[in-house]
């Protein structure tokens, strides 16, 4: 009897330690805690509360001026004077809107919520030497709204007492500008290529200055959604898209532009 009741009473125990930890150190920190628009952090919230710890929270490992479609390699970094860490990150467009993709890398995850896409921490870590980091990757989109892209970033610097007492949240973001490839030679050569109509209903006229081409059409979300052969003068058949805008990449005689095209 003795040992059924020792035996109860330690697994009382460790469900009580384990949703203990998962309420004062989740795994999973709630979304919109990046401190960006219309976003608070886990301090505000009265989550974590209390700390007083001092540093830096930064991202590095994508250049001022981004391209469309490039996955870029990201590490964000807490400095500070506290004892562990966690971490939750969006990137916005011009309008606050999504901008690109996230793919977790070792010890976060990623999450789609109100819109928005976000990375965070799945395990917390320690700092060593005053520092810790993760490592992911963000793919820029094919086209961001006012040609802008920030990413809005969030630390929790804790005490580590597993406790919600004495913690506080460093916030930081990093804007960048939106820009299209250009062409390989010297002079401009968009004026060269036309797409009439646009904005398109059924099928667009595409002309370019060579006897063959290709083009690619791309949705917002980096999605190939139309790959065409072309020459002088071709029609492309957009009926069945989705409405919306899509980025078009032109090839022709060792030249590459890119356009806009609207489907509606």
């Amino acid at each position: 009897m003795k040992i059924k009741s020792l035996l109860l009473y330690s697994f009382v125990l460790l469900v009580f330690i384990t949703l203990t930890s998962s309420k004062y150190n989740p795994q999973n920190p709630p979304t919109g805690k990046t401190g960006g628009p219309s976003e608070s952090t886990c301090g505000e919230s009265g989550c974590h509360k209390g700390g007083t710890f001092a540093g830096t929270v930064t991202v590095s490992g994508i250049p001022d001026t981004i391209l469309p479609n490039i996955s870029y390699d990201v590490v964000l970094t807490q400095t500070s004077n506290a004892v562990r860490a966690g971490f939750e990150l969006t990137p916005l467009d011009g309008t606050n809107a999504k901008a690109g993709t996230l793919t977790a890398g070792s010890g976060s995850n990623v999450i789609n919520a109100s819109g928005r896409t976000y990375i965070r921490h799945s395990n917390f870590k320690t700092l060593s030497a005053g520092s810790t980091s993760w490592s992911f990757k963000w793919k820029s989109p094919a086209i961001a709204a006012n040609n802008k892209v920030t990413l809005y970033f969030a630390s929790l610097a804790a005490n580590g007492n597993g406790n919600e007492t004495g913690d506080n949240a460093l916030t930081g973001s990093k804007s960048f500008v939106f820009t299209f490839p250009t062409a390989t030679n010297e002079h401009n050569v968009e004026s060269e290529v036309n797409m009439f109509p646009n904005p398109a209903g059924k099928l667009v006229q595409l002309t370019i200055p060579a006897e063959s081409g290709l083009i690619e059409l791309y949705n917002l979300d980096g999605k190939l959604c139309l790959k065409q052969a072309i020459t002088k003068k071709s029609d492309l058949d957009v009926a069945g898209l989705e409405k919306g805008i899509y980025i078009s990449k032109i090839s022709y005689d060792q030249k590459t532009i890119t356009k806009k095209l609207i489907v509606q």
